[in-house]
């Protein structure tokens, strides 16, 4: 079975991010099995390799080789089974069922069945800020043997794209290690992915081994759907946080792949001839607002933080060229059938500095000099360029702002913390449905608590029709320029560049890096 949603393919974010590399290998398979070793080039570190315990992207991107979901959307945004042999949704849209596939073994022998699946999914529903958000009602069980079933008291017809959401998915795990797991990731990382954990040296890199009793779903190979196996022995994510050393590496072939790089440095790797450029992950940047507590917990603050804003300078001083980046103020990318552009004025003061309108938002606020902590990292450049030009234009408004420069598992482990934090600064990926966006989780960091949004997402996800559905994502809109959650700085693609000794790499808008299909050219 595969389910569309609303029968709608939700394809291409930006006219930059084409998917792929050279040629897609077939099936993932290699041909000749896996064989040598293929080495990436990484800015940073996850702060844990467990995906269904973080929205961070390393995590993601390094996870899913290890671990997989039940259901998944193929790069047309249609939903397909993957650890799931079938799915089906109820005619009242209150519970759905999956069959399981047999003979699936985990990484520590064991096979995986309805046990291991209702643990990782009430796991999943604990941990995920869409897990808490539209599941914490949710009764998970197997009714047989082979079967799992996800009920709810009220009909949710977007119950399988929940479910098969990419950014912090139910990943399935050995039961006993999903109900004995830190909240914070397990450290035991078991999966059923074509590769398994091989050592993680703090600092240094992660090393995945090939999984020899993989057992691959069946179906066309399409991103992170269908067949797909081990090309590699091992596949090691090499962490450096410096650029240069990550462009060196990749020109000396010390790397197989290297990113993110700087935009700058496109025209360099191109004229080198045996490495060739790709679009990574497309995101868009956002500077999250500690509403909780503090300063930014005022409306009018983070009003005053909008009229300073000018995104040109800001995407410049991380981008280089404009090429490679757009403004943005929506939920949605302009090609999403969720996209809506709202009469609104913040959304115009997103786009234009206005002082005198900062001026004015500041003395309604009270404001009274008070220094802000804008926390950032420079082991993602780009966030540590946009935060430097972003302080300074505040600076031009009147509000004082100190960099507090950490490692990034420190600020991703520091947002949880409202009393550290007034500014931050984060990428986001594009998500297929809106309403899922981390950020407007009133767990997630920033705090977001408003009824417009919350009426606005209950609205979307218990629509009976798309017509519905789309009403409620333009209410939503309107909410989140009323409230202003966060300051979005623009949208944009990382720059990976690989040997040309290599072919296969996939960009998949919503989705992300797929490595599954990467592969010597024959």
């Amino acid at each position: 079975m595969k389910r569309s949603l609303y029968g709608t393919a939700l394809v291409g974010i930006l006219a930059l991010t084409a998917c792929g590399g050279g040629t897609e290998a077939a099936d993932g398979s290699g041909g000749d099995g896996p064989q040598g070793e293929f080495t990436i080039a990484y800015g940073s570190q996850p702060p844990t390799l467990d995906p269904s315990a973080t929205t961070g992207t390393v995590t993601r991107h390094i996870g899913r080789l290890m671990y997989e979901q039940l259901i998944a959307f193929d790069s047309n945004g249609e939903v397909q089974p993957v650890l799931a042999e079938t799915f089906e949704l109820s005619d009242d849209a209150t519970s759905l069922s999956f069959e399981l596939r047999e003979g699936v073994p985990f990484h520590n022998g064991e096979t995986m069945d309805a046990a291991d699946v209702v643990a990782s999914l009430e796991r999943w529903v604990e941990l995920s800020d869409v897990g808490q958000q539209y599941f914490s009602e949710a009764q998970i069980e197997s009714p047989e043997e082979g079967v799992v079933t996800v009920s709810l008291p009220g009909g949710m017809g977007v119950m399988p794209e929940l479910l098969a959401d990419p950014t912090q998915s139910p990943y399935i795990m050995p039961a006993e290690i999903a109900e004995s797991a830190d909240p914070d990731g397990a450290t035991e990382n078991i999966g059923t992915g074509p590769y398994q954990y091989g050592e993680w040296a703090t600092d240094q890199h992660v090393r995945l081994e090939v999984f020899e009793d993989y057992v691959s779903p069946e179906g066309e190979t399409d991103g992170i759907t269908g067949e797909r196996g081990a090309n590699f022995e091992t596949v090691t994510f090499e962490f450096a946080s410096d650029a240069s050393t990550r462009l060196a590496g990749i020109q000396t072939h010390e790397y197989d792949m290297a990113m993110p790089l700087p935009w700058d440095n496109a025209e360099i790797i191109e004229e080198a001839g045996d490495v060739y450029i790709e679009p990574g992950e497309t995101t868009f940047g956002a500077v999250l607002f500690n509403k909780q507590q503090g300063p930014m917990a005022d409306i009018n603050m983070r009003r005053a933080i909008y009229a300073a804003f000018e995104p040109e300078p800001v995407l410049q001083s991380a981008f280089n060229n404009e090429d490679y980046y757009d403004t943005a103020t929506s939920l949605s990318p302009d090609v999403s059938p969720w996209y809506h552009e709202v009469d609104h004025e913040m959304a115009d003061l997103a786009l234009t500095q206005d002082l005198d309108a900062a001026e004015e938002y500041l003395e309604e606020a009270g404001y009274d000099g008070e220094t802000l902590t804008f926390m950032t990292t420079r082991d993602n450049e780009e966030h540590y360029n946009q935060a430097v030009v972003i302080q300074q234009q505040l600076g031009d408004a009147g509000i004082d702002v100190e960099l507090e420069v950490l490692d990034w598992p420190t600020v991703l482990d520091n947002q949880s913390n409202p009393d550290v934090w007034d500014l931050t600064i984060t990428g986001f990926s594009w998500r297929e449905l809106p309403v899922t966006t981390a950020f407007l989780q009133p767990s997630f960091a920033g705090w977001t608590d408003d009824e417009d949004i919350a009426a606005a997402i209950d609205d979307f996800r218990y629509a009976d029709t798309e017509e519905e559905a789309i009403e409620a994502a333009e209410d939503l809109q309107m909410a989140y320029f009323e409230y202003l959650p966060v300051l979005q700085t623009g949208s944009y693609a990382t720059l990976a560049a690989l040997s040309e000794e290599y072919e296969g790499f996939m960009n998949i808008p919503g989705t992300g890096e797929v490595y599954y299909h990467v592969d010597r050219v024959q």
